[in-house]
């Protein structure tokens, strides 16, 4: 993309999919999904993201092993095999594996953004925004299916000890706002497709890129 070529709608477009992915970053890697609300005396269960989990002497709840977990762990951690089926249920797996991918998307969508305002010939501007706004838009797609997942059951009576004292926390608010984001920046990157195809149809140049960048100008 040349200098101020750019229109608002794809200024907006391009700064709101940086945007997501950084808090698409921050949702990904913190342990704040759920967590306990501090009222109880002893809580067993802390917190729990993704891919760590925080218990305080927290114990097989059919007391079929006598060990006591303290501190921060790994979810997939050897140490909590006893344990794994409370602290990483089935809803949990689906919610990681649709979040990591909008994660993933949104990781190389952001790099398709950059290169596409440093990089991208005028003849192929188009097709970089059908897929960058694709892109963003399946990736806000399964990020929202991650999010219902773990909103309906992650602070359900089925998940952690003590349910009616733990609450979804601001790493789920990050993970929801990213989703909209994701899915708002797709969009409008498909608008603005949209409109370039429309300017190349009725520019009596044709889809060149000379004429491309004569009516983006």
């Amino acid at each position: 993309m040349g200098e101020g070529r750019m229109s608002r709608n794809l200024t907006s477009a391009c700064w709101l999919s940086l945007i997501s992915c950084v808090v698409v970053i921050i949702a990904f890697s913190t342990p704040a999904w759920v967590e306990n609300d501090g009222m109880l005396p002893n809580p067993k269960f802390i917190r729990s993201g993704l891919w760590e989990v925080c218990l305080e002497y927290f114990e097989d709840p059919e007391f079929e092993y006598d060990r006591k977990f303290l501190g921060c762990y790994w979810i997939f951690n050897e140490e909590l095999h006893f344990i794994s089926d409370v602290i990483h249920p089935p809803f949990l797996t689906a919610t990681q594996t649709f979040f990591t991918f909008s994660f993933v998307v949104t990781i190389f969508m952001s790099v398709g953004v950059i290169m596409f305002n440093f990089f991208c010939p005028p003849d192929r501007e188009i097709l970089a925004l059908r897929i960058i706004g694709s892109g963003f838009i399946g990736a806000g797609v399964c990020g929202t299916i991650a999010v219902i997942i773990f909103g309906a059951l992650g602070d359900s009576r089925d998940f952690m000890p003590h349910w009616e004292h733990n609450y979804l926390s601001w790493s789920f608010a990050f993970a929801v706002v990213a989703v909209i984001l994701e899915i708002i920046a797709g969009t409008m990157f498909l608008v603005e497709m949209r409109r370039f195809m429309k300017r190349l149809s009725t520019s009596s140049g044709g889809p060149d890129p000379s004429s491309t960048a004569q009516v983006l100008r």
